[in-house]
């Protein structure tokens, strides 16, 4: 294969598809009213983009565009040169204007044909300089046998209104190093300058990448022009180069881009790509070493060969620690079975050293060449940590991710992905998001707004809109409620107070804000309410909220007659969004007037409405329900006269033929709800007692005055008790049946009787800190105490031999992602043979813990951990109440994982109870479920018989068991500083900057400086260049 002699840094133009149906999750860059700019046909502008704000001879906005393959004008000599283009923040999208700066084309001497001018542009921020780049522009040298031509490159350097000034001596001599460095590709020669360049901030360094230099190592040049002490006779200092990259074709300088507090709390860093270097490519961090070089400090290598490695860098705080984190783009990295191509590394830099590996790397759809551009966008929604943009430009039309920064660095998931589908209403718009700019307000709200280049010939100003943080106050009263006292037109008065702030915490932004609101009573229950809105006469209420003249809202509930359910709340939720119905109009709207909600709010609420019951302080109402039955038969005057007994078993006395009464049985059940301790016979709401009947036994009706009884069907009736079965009182139940198909085989009649109540179950809670598997050693580090009780009752005779008990369990021992969920300590039981339960396998305690396991269940009591544990800790961020409730069960919705076994009833006579205590994991409450404020889990218990009499039959039984968990997290009131040490800072400061200023006086600093010296200062300072950004660039020569 023959060398590339001269690398062309051209664009490799693919035309590729995206399988992937395209998005536009919204936040709050603006996609609806876009400012678009048109270029010249066929000339790539957009290729390069950047946001600039010019001060000098009048105060505007301007978008510069790079068009790398515009048309030439007469004096330049050639077809095409390329061009840069400005254009104003205006809604007319052909308003741009060629920028006129290059002196003619001298055919002797240079060639200005296909030399790509605008491959590169940048602003050195407002006011600043600017600087664009042609990095294939040739100089021709003649000798006596032949012309040589060498691709150089050039960059201008340009005054913020995109012109020259006569006065400037950097101004009217384009930036030039690599000009009689060698004499051949081994030197500068085709060093190809201006691939990337920009400026630093602050000092005013100047930085060009030239991946052509010394045989495509690649290499990187700074200079420097302090404007801030021009007046004061400080000299500038450099140019700096590097002048070994080590392997040749590494094309070093592809990319870059520089900042403090990279490797050094002071000192500049400069970031390059090299995206050949080793065929997988890399990133190269370098440092001024001495007077004239600069020197590799770090490298960061790529791992798979072509991916492009390097081709985009940028640097960025992401998570506000003073650092900056380094991003990388591999636009060509693809993975063939997982069908993914493109990847954007991130690297966070800790106190200056970064990892090997990266802490993040995330990758695009198929063919999308996602991380082509990467760029820092400022802080676009103002919560206090910047944020990036990736550019994906042949994914589909093209697609804008933007992801945020946090304190835990930048966030994996996009929190909004803009197509190009979602912009070009008229016309198509393809590989949007080839380059970007940002960080810089254009239409003066406080949020900066985004440039986005594409290949075909537009651009897209993108804007932010204001974000807003809601303050809401969500009532309800009173929370109590007494049904003697509520009607169906007034009960409750549900309150909502809205108030906002914008995030950037400007107070004077007072806009009028309307916000779409709708309350939903019990919007879970699948039976009618229990109470409806006064105004809708509906379980809904929607209504508008207009901010900031209304301060709060109040709507009114009325109570249903005939409530049954009186133990569970009654759930009062609130959900609220911007009312959107007025858009803005026109592509100038100003976004001041259209904010969006702060998506990392809860923009929902929950109250609950408790019926008043004698349940005591904690709500629970623990009764103590108890029945004594027997059967008998109604004398004269419906006297219950109970039938004879004989070894303590009640014997029936049938004779139809000899008496036709025989076959009436009755059978009566005396309630009762006495205290027997301080803890229990509390109201017992919605008593019931579930009458089971064998075949030989028919319901016929009830004698009793206050119970009602309904047969379910032929073998089953249900008796309502009372809602509620008071505290102290005793009730009687006379039920008739008739006797029926009783042979001489008949031995015994079972009736099974089952005495029930709603019972609101203990609340267990998760809070506190996250604790790894390794650091837990108790019981009690593991989370909150749970018991489980199921009890076993044998109304007829013991198995004996006969056969044999088991009880079953399906146990939720972790979330569906392998995460632990209740822990199980132990199984004890009684009634049994055995006192405990110790299933096959490692069921129990299964990391061998140790602790005790009667531990009583903490009353909403934020749980410790033990010091000893704490350097193992992994300290989340405070933590605010969920409103959404979750389930987690293994047969129904699959959301976790359970271990089945049995516990063996042996020897069990009349009633046998079985316990399993366990532990809440709080860790995995705490990682995974912060976000919702109640979750449910789901055991499931049966019951089964083995046995080889096949006369002997059991129906199985399943029984549910539901424990409900909430989050439990304390809200830390917001330090605030002492005024006393805000005045001794400001006094502290005052002084020593007086010092400072008597020093310098002291030194003669402020004496001005004589006209020859300060010629000579500007004569030095002419030599070197100025400009910030991370610009884009072209591919290699393949």
């Amino acid at each position: 294969m023959a060398p590339c002699t001269a690398p062309q840094f051209q664009p490799r133009l693919h035309l590729l598809l995206s399988a992937t149906v395209a998005i536009s999750s919204a936040f709050n860059i603006d996609v609806k009213f876009p400012i678009i700019k048109q270029g010249p046909p066929g000339s790539y502008f957009g290729y390069s983009v950047a946001l600039h704000r010019q001060l000098k001879d009048q105060d505007r906005y301007l978008l510069l565009v790079g068009a790398p393959q515009a048309e030439g004008t007469p004096s330049q000599l050639a077809n095409r040169t390329g061009a840069l283009f400005y254009c104003t923040v205006s809604s007319s999208p052909n308003d741009c204007k060629r920028a006129k700066f290059e002196k003619p084309t001298d055919a002797k001497t240079e060639s200005k044909e296909d030399q790509w001018l605008g491959v590169t542009v940048a602003s050195q921020g407002p006011g600043g300089k600017v600087v664009v780049c042609a990095h294939r522009y040739e100089k021709r040298q003649l000798t006596q046998q032949d012309e040589k031509r060498i691709l150089l490159g050039r960059c201008f350097i340009l005054s913020d209104n995109i012109g020259i000034n006569p006065n400037d001596d950097w101004d009217n001599s384009p930036a030039q190093f690599c000009e009689n460095v060698g004499d051949d590709h081994q030197g500068l020669l085709m060093c190809q300058k201006g691939m990337a360049a920009g400026f630093t901030h602050p000092n005013h360094y100047a930085y060009y990448g030239a991946p052509g230099g010394w045989n495509w190592q690649g290499t990187v040049q700074v200079s420097q022009k302090n404007m801030t002490f021009l007046d004061h006779d400080i000299l500038s200092d450099g140019p700096y180069i590097l002048k070994d990259a080590g392997k040749a074709h590494s094309y070093m300088g592809y990319s870059l881009t520089a900042g403090k507090r990279v490797t050094h709390p002071t000192k500049f860093s400069y970031v390059a790509g090299g995206p050949r270097h080793n065929h997988t490519g890399a990133v190269f961090v370098l440092k001024q070493s001495t007077d004239d070089e600069l020197a590799i400090e770090h490298v960061i290598m790529g791992s798979q060969t072509g991916s492009y490695f390097g081709s985009s860098v940028a640097i960025a705080d992401l998570d506000n620690d003073s650092w900056k984190d380094i991003i990388v783009g591999a636009p060509h990295y693809f993975d063939q079975k997982k069908e993914i191509s493109g990847a954007v590394y991130i690297y966070m830099n800790e106190a200056g050293q970064f990892s090997v590996e990266p802490n993040l790397v995330i990758n695009g759809s198929k063919d999308s060449m996602f991380g082509y551009a990467i760029n820092t966008i400022g802080d676009i929604n103002q919560d206090g940590f910047q944020d990036i943009a990736v550019g994906a430009p042949y994914d589909g039309p093209g697609k804008l991710f933007i992801y945020h920064g946090s304190k835990d660095g930048l966030n994996p998931e996009p929190i909004q992905v803009i197509s190009g589908a979602d912009l070009g209403k008229t016309k198509p718009i393809n590989t949007f998001g080839y380059s970007i700019s940002g960080g810089l307000d254009v239409d003066g709200n406080d949020y900066p707004d985004i440039l986005i280049g594409t290949l075909s010939d537009r651009v897209i100003l993108l804007r932010s809109r204001p974000v807003i943080n809601i303050s809401k106050n969500f009532t309800v009263h009173p929370n109590i409620i007494d049904p003697s006292t509520c009607t169906i037109k007034s009960c409750v008065t549900v309150t909502v107070c809205f108030s906002y702030i914008v995030s950037t915490g400007n107070r004077k932004y007072n806009r009028n804000i309307a916000l779409k609101y709708t309350l939903e009573v019990e919007k879970e229950r699948r039976s009618p309410p229990r109470v409806k809105f006064v105004p809708t006469n509906s379980a809904i209420y929607n209504g508008i909220f207009k901010m900031p003249q209304t301060k709060c809202e109040r709507v009114q509930l009325g109570l249903m007659d005939n409530v049954e359910d009186k133990l569970q709340p009654i759930s009062v939720t609130l959900n609220y969004s911007i009312d959107n119905s007025n858009e803005p109009r026109g592509r100038r709207a100003d976004m001041n007037n259209y904010p969006i909600l702060n998506v990392l709010q809860d923009h929902t609420g929950l109250e609950e409405i408790h019926i008043q019951k004698e349940c005591g302080n904690d709500r629970i109402c623990n009764s103590n329900l108890q029945m004594k039955h027997e059967f008998g038969r109604l004398g004269n005057n419906e006297v219950f006269r109970p039938i004879r007994r004989k070894n303590g078993k009640q014997i029936l006395d049938y004779n139809p033929q000899s008496n036709p009464y025989s076959n009436k049985l009755v059978l009566q059940v005396i309630f009762t709800n006495f205290p027997t301790n301080p803890t229990n016979g509390e109201d017992a709401h919605q008593a019931r007692l579930n009458i089971t009947l064998p075949e030989t036994l028919t319901y016929v009706g009830i004698r009793a005055e206050s119970v009602r009884c309904d047969p379910a069907d032929r073998y089953n009736v249900i008796c309502e008790l009372g809602n509620p079965f008071k505290k102290n009182q005793m009730d009687k139940l006379n039920v008739i049946l008739e006797v029926t198909g009783i042979t001489l085989n008949t031995r015994e009649i079972d009736v099974e009787l089952q005495l029930q109540t709603e019972k609101k179950t203990q609340q267990t809670y998760f809070s506190g800190t996250v604790i790894g598997e390794s650091a837990i050693k108790t019981f009690e580090a593991i989370g909150s105490p749970v018991d489980f009780t199921f009890e076993v009752t044998n109304h007829g005779e013991p198995l004996g031999d006969l056969g044999t008990l088991y009880l079953d369990f399906s146990w939720p021992y972790e979330i569906s992602n392998g995460k632990w969920l209740l822990y199980l300590t132990e199984i004890e039981m009684n009634g049994t043979e055995s006192q405990y339960c110790q299933p096959v396998g490692n069921i129990v305690n299964e990391l061998s813990l140790k602790g005790n396991n009667h531990t009583t269940h903490p009353q909403r009591r934020k749980r410790e951990v033990k010091p000893a544990a704490a350097k193992n800790l992994k300290i989340l961020g405070k933590l605010k109440k969920g409103k959404g409730d979750l389930q987690l069960d293994c047969k129904h919705k699959h959301t976790a994982r359970c271990k089945q076994f049995s516990c063996l009833l042996h020897n069990m006579t009349q009633k046998a109870t079985v316990t399993l205590r366990a532990r809440l994991w709080n860790s995995t409450f705490l990682e995974e479920y912060r976000d919702y404020g109640r979750i449910t889990v789901m055991i499931e218990a049966s019951l089964h018989l083995m046995t080889n009499v096949t006369t002997i039959k059991m129906k199985q039984p399943d029984v549910i068991a539901f424990l409900n968990i909430e989050s439990q997290v304390d809200d830390e009131p917001p330090y605030e500083i002492p005024e006393w040490i805000i005045a001794v800072a400001v006094l502290a400061g005052i002084l020593l900057l007086s010092l400072i200023i008597l020093l310098l006086w002291k030194c003669g600093f402020f004496r001005r400086a004589n006209t020859r010296a300060m010629y000579e200062a500007k004569k030095q300072k002419a030599e070197i260049k100025i400009q910030p950004s991370e610009t884009r660039r072209l591919t290699d020569c393949d």
